[in-house]
């Protein structure tokens, strides 16, 4: 079952207990919503037969008995997924060498199990799930296999403030590779170097800097050196201009002319043009606000830090120690958030530069590892 399937059922968080091997567990639908389901699918079958047929005098058109069975077909399907929501459950224990899984769904158990040494590593990676007409962003770590059938969730959550540590205690317990997705592709990193400083891997050759990156022009960056600071600001608006021309124009194509063509014509002006300049003010303030304020990321000798230039000065936001900094990269654009780069800490993950081109976007993350590159040799 997928893990959207867990989460959409009330599952907020899941967590394999894995504090040293061997280790087991078990992961169960929600049995309470396969009941209601399948009652709904039996509701289904039920309404569509009852309505279309004529019980008392049997007489029944052909055509209309097999949109009947069309329709009933449908409601079988429904109670098929509330039974298999209401029988799966899976087993997964992991001893040292062997992951072995046991599973059971709408046609009974299956088995199956693998060397630990097959799987890939563990990946973390956030996931965009709709919950009650909602979406909602969770946090989930894989033991992944080269098979797709065969990877195992081992967390999920809501929240992002432990993935990290997780992340890396699974890679630790299992002694696989932690995996990360980025735009360069997947990043593995051994057991040895986690918790390392990007600017020991930078020491052991294992990570590099692209100074030819750094040649070319970073649109969208004004780029300020000032002795041993480097400051990278974002000279245009925050969001693209499209986003917020989609924001003013949508109401405008689509709501303006609804309510003025249906009902009484005074409402539908009245309440559209009170509506239209609600969402027009708040577009306006979301425009005006990303032409005033300009995100900064600063990285001198010691710390790295963020920060928003205002009207009335620099606001100051988060900052993590060059040594807290374990990793820096580009972090994937999905359909609910653009192209960013992540600055990897315990203390939590930084993010910069949404909607910038990717050519800056890489500038960023060489011009952060060669300056952690040029501290450390000073310091040698």
């Amino acid at each position: 079952m997928k893990i959207e399937s867990h989460i959409r059922m009330g599952q907020r968080v899941w967590e394999f207990p894995l504090e040293s091997l061997p280790a087991r567990a078990t992961k169960r639908a929600g049995k309470a919503a396969g009941v209601v389901i399948m009652a709904f699918g039996l509701f289904w079958v039920g309404f569509v037969l009852f309505s279309i047929f004529d019980i008392h005098q049997q007489r029944v058109d052909l055509p209309l008995a097999l949109l009947a069975l069309l329709f009933a077909s449908l409601g079988c399907v429904i109670f098929a997924f509330g039974l298999h929501q209401y029988r799966w459950e899976q087993h997964i224990e992991i001893d040292g060498d062997i992951v072995w899984v046991k599973q059971r769904g709408l046609r009974g158990w299956t088995e199956w199990h693998a060397a630990l040494q097959d799987f890939a590593g563990v990946v973390k990676y956030r996931k965009v799930v709709r919950r009650k007409k909602r979406t909602h962003s969770y946090y989930l770590i894989d033991l992944k296999h080269p098979e797709a059938k065969k990877t195992l969730n081992l967390y999920y959550s809501g929240s992002e403030a432990d993935l990290r540590k997780k992340w890396e205690h699974y890679a630790r317990t299992l002694g696989v590779p932690a995996l990360e997705e980025t735009a360069e592709g997947v990043i593995s990193r051994a057991v040895d170097d986690l918790d390392k400083p990007i600017s020991d891997l930078i020491r052991e050759q294992k990570v590099s800097v692209d100074y030819d990156a750094l040649r070319s022009k970073a649109k969208g960056l004004a780029v300020d050196i000032d002795g041993d600071s480097m400051t990278l600001t974002r000279t245009g608006m925050a969001h693209p201009w499209w986003g917020h021309l989609i924001f003013i124009g949508a109401p405008l194509v689509i709501l303006y002319p609804l309510l003025f063509l249906t009902g009484d014509k005074d409402f539908g002006v009245w309440f559209g043009t009170l509506f239209l300049v609600s969402i027009l003010g708040v577009a306006f303030y979301a425009l005006l606000h990303d032409l005033t304020h300009r995100d900064r990321l600063t990285i001198d000798a010691r710390e790295l830090r963020l920060s928003e230039i205002t009207k009335n000065g620099e606001k100051p936001g988060a900052t993590r120690a060059l040594a807290e900094i374990e990793g820096v990269a580009i972090k994937v654009r999905t359909s609910q958030q653009p192209a960013h780069v992540v600055i990897a800490t315990d203390r939590g993950d930084l993010k910069f530069g949404g909607y910038l081109p990717v050519k800056s976007l890489d500038f960023v993350v060489n011009a952060i590892l060669a300056k952690i590159e040029r501290q450390d040799e000073r310091a040698e």
